[in-house]
This record gives C-alpha cells, structure tokens and sequence, in this order.
C-alpha cells in the first residue's frame, strides 16, 4: 500500500489535528530529502502510534535553549502539534539561554515583560530585553508595531507552562544544551522544576549536541550527547538540516526522547 493511500486510511483512526500534522511534515521533508521517505515513513509512523497509545500518560515540555526540542518532537509525533490542541509554552519557540531559564523560573516570570523589548528589523523578530540573551524567531506575524501582540501571546505560554506544573502524569522537561549553557544554570533550572513539580513523576533530559568540556554530570538530569553530522553543522540552516545526515541526525534526538519515555513509563517502544 503507498504511504498516501495508508495515512488516507489512518485518517479515519486519528485524533482531529493529528493527521494535518503528519501530511505536513512527512511531505515537507521528502519533498527536500526524497531518499529518506521510507526510512522517515517508518519512523514517523512508529512514533504516532506510540503518541496515540500513551498520549494520556505524558508530556514534553522544551525547556530551551531554542526551538530544537519542541520542533523535532512535534516533527516526528513525539509530541502533539498545536492543530492537535496542544498548548504552547514559553520556551517552546524562542530563544533562551539556561541562565534566563534558571532565572525566570527562580522568580516567577516577574520581570519577564520589563522595559528594554526591541524589533530586530534585520531578522524581523522581537528581541527581550538585551540582559536576558532571550528572542522570539518564530512570531513572525508580529510586526514592529506589535509589541503589545507579542507580549500578550507569552502571557498565555507563560499561564499554560504555570498550568501544566499541575499535570499528574509524567512530564518530561527537555532542555538541548549549546557549549555556551553553563552547568550551574541548568542545575538550578533542574531543581526549580522539581520544586514546582512537588513531588509529582518528572524526567529532565539535557540533550548537547555541541560537545565540550562542560558536557559531564549534571545533578538531577539524565545528559545525552548527540554530536551534529559536522563541526560544521547548523541544524537551523534548511541547506544543512534538510539532507540526508541531518534528517536521520533529528530522528536520533527524537530516538533518544522515545527511549527514555519509554523507559520511565515502563513500558517497551
């Protein structure tokens, strides 16, 4: 059966949003990297079919540095997309390093919204103030006149990340680490989740895909290194991320997440 003809019939099966999702991104990347369909056929399939029976006993939350681990999860079916109602969270689609991480955590998001905000006209996105190092490349329908619009929309990622601490199941806080992201800060990020979860099943993984000498124990983190294909690999950079190494370099991220998923969840697959 082609692949067309089988996610026609998963569509009859799939919860409203799910199947939009996977059209959109099985599509998007074979039309860039044709030679890997099977292969990502397989895999997306495989993934979806574990979201779909667990999808009740889980969540992912990205904890930054940047859109990575939001972006491969939802890509490959890890995790639901936002046409399958998921809700968005503050460090889903901007940039943050782990010390404005720590710091919004430790204090609550109070000074989240203080003076300072720019419009960056050359990459046309708003940029917070220049003290948190945080920026926002995906809100590309807010303009240099719509501050107000940006900030509203992170006041409610910001309201569903509070809301999500309260989940009862297992959430699993991914957080891909740059050599830049210090230990301390994702230590100190790793013990606020923990308060905030209180007491409630939480897994925190550090994904380092820039290796260097920071890249060792981390308290109260599971640390998997996960080289890029090249030093000179920019997983943002669509020439370099949509090829066949970077394609099967995303699988293996999102791998990793199923794997240990799974093993926190105590099930096989």
């Amino acid at each position: 059966m082609s692949i067309r003809k089988t996610l026609s019939k998963l569509s009859k099966r799939l919860p409203g949003g799910y199947l939009s999702m996977m059209f959109f991104s099985f599509f998007k990347i074979t039309d860039e990297v044709p030679e890997i369909s099977r292969e990502l056929w397989a895999f997306m399939k495989s993934n979806l079919k574990f979201m779909k029976k667990h999808r009740e006993e889980y969540k992912i939350v990205s904890l930054g540095c940047d859109c990575m681990a939001r972006s491969y999860t939802t890509t490959y079916m890890l995790k639901p997309g936002k046409a399958a109602g998921e809700k968005g969270m503050p460090f889903d689609l901007a940039c943050s390093p782990p010390e404005a991480v720590a710091h919004n955590l430790e204090n609550d998001f109070a000074d989240y919204f203080a003076d300072g905000w720019s419009y960056d006209f050359q990459w046309k996105r708003w940029n917070n103030t220049p003290e948190s190092g945080m920026f926002y490349p995906h809100d590309k329908d807010c303009g240099p006149d719509d501050l107000e619009k940006i900030q509203n929309r992170l006041r409610g990622r910001i309201a569903n990340f509070r809301e999500v601490m309260d989940y009862p199941n297992l959430i699993m806080f991914v957080l891909h680490k740059k050599a830049d992201g210090r230990k301390e800060d994702i230590e100190r990020i790793c013990r606020k989740i923990t308060e905030l979860r209180k007491g409630k099943p939480s897994k925190f993984l550090v994904m380092a895909c820039d290796l260097d000498e920071t890249c060792t124990g981390i308290d109260g983190a599971e640390l998997r290194l996960l080289p890029y294909p090249s030093a000179e690999f920019h997983w943002y950079d669509p020439k370099m991320r949509y090829t066949a190494e970077g394609i099967r370099h995303e699988m293996k991220f999102v791998k990793v997440c199923r794997d240990v998923l799974s093993k926190e969840l105590g099930i096989n697959g």
